[in-house]
């Protein structure tokens, strides 16, 4: 299992919520492997 950065989940979500760009294309942007992961940040994070 990769772990990922606070770093990067902090970056990630930020660029979710002030972009136009889906959980897909974000994870893909980022090289995350599964966008559940983003979507579990983005929750966590709101």
């Amino acid at each position: 299992m990769t772990k990922y950065s606070k770093t990067l989940k902090i970056k990630v979500v930020q660029d979710y919520l002030t972009s136009s760009l889906g959980y897909e294309l974000i994870a893909r942007k980022y090289g995350i492997k599964s966008n559940s992961l983003v979507v579990s940040w983005v929750q966590r994070y709101k």
